[in-house]
């Protein structure tokens, strides 16, 4: 599911790898959010099934005006980070 707003997430970081990425159009991302890349076009997005998982959006950015690259977003591709997992029960 995708954020609605910004999530503060706890880390540990062990390896701090931020890289600065281009936002695909018409997207915007939260801060915490899980990130993907668009297979065909490169770009960065809330992550969704077939893209390639690239880490945990650093910052928010707000690409919902514009052109895919017009701005640009900083991920988080090495770490530890706590998750939730909703829906999960123990049995």
């Amino acid at each position: 599911m995708a954020l609605t707003a910004n999530a503060n997430r706890p880390e540990y970081i062990v390896q701090d790898t931020v890289l600065r990425q281009p936002v695909e159009a018409s997207r915007h991302v939260f801060q915490g959010a899980i990130v993907g890349r668009h297979p065909a076009t490169g770009y960065i997005r809330p992550f969704q099934v077939c893209d390639e998982a690239w880490g945990i959006a650093y910052e928010e950015s707000d690409n919902s005006a514009g052109l895919s690259g017009d701005v640009s977003v900083r991920v988080q591709q090495h770490g530890d980070f706590v998750l939730p997992l909703p829906g999960v029960t123990v049995q």
